[in-house]
């Protein structure tokens, strides 16, 4: 899939995809970060994707939601199984995980072309996200958060290189690139 985070077109996503839980993945972050923005941006939305069994942790996010009347820009989606479709429709993929291992959904992100937006103290995503390069690294907060995605929402032209970067990036970890590294690996042993 090879997403068109340059294009224009009515609205425009910004994707966040992980289980809603408040201790790693941090959407709150997000979408107090997006409230700062919204106004400005009525033709934007955020779309949050993944596992939602941390029913506490959803209803503060719902709460949140309404309170800063976002509930037409910023929708709990839930699972699905056509991440073809979602990396499609998204033009900046946030990710603001306090730690990773190997984000996936991030990788995912990447390889489909999506410039991408997370932390520069969060292990793993500021590896994969080169600053200035294939997206955004900002300080732990919602502030830098904010600013980078309005930086992002700005510039068309800087979603789709940071995009196309990404992709050429992202395909170091293809997986008949890394079976082959095993595969030597392997042989050597």
């Amino acid at each position: 899939v090879v997403a068109t985070p340059g294009a224009e077109k009515p609205v425009h996503t910004i994707t966040c995809v992980g289980r809603l839980t408040g201790r790693t993945k941090r959407q709150h972050l997000l979408v107090e970060a997006f409230s700062k923005l919204a106004k400005d941006y009525p033709d934007w939305q955020v779309k949050l994707w993944g596992d939602t069994y941390d029913k506490p942790y959803v209803a503060s996010l719902k709460a949140k939601i309404k309170k800063w009347g976002l509930e037409k820009q910023v929708f709990i989606c839930g699972t699905t199984k056509d991440m073809d479709a979602v990396w499609k429709e998204t033009d900046i993929f946030a990710f603001p995980s306090h730690h990773e291992g190997f984000p996936l959904a991030l990788t995912e992100a990447l390889s489909c072309g999506i410039p991408a937006v997370g932390y520069k103290n969060c292990p793993a995503v500021n590896e994969l996200i080169q600053d200035g390069q294939n997206g955004l690294l900002c300080k732990d907060g919602v502030e830098s958060l904010a600013a980078a995605l309005k930086l992002l929402m700005n510039d068309r032209n800087l979603r789709k290189q940071y995009g196309s970067v990404a992709m050429t990036m992202a395909e170091t970890y293809h997986a008949d690139k890394v079976w082959s590294q095993w595969e030597a690996l392997l042989k050597k042993l």
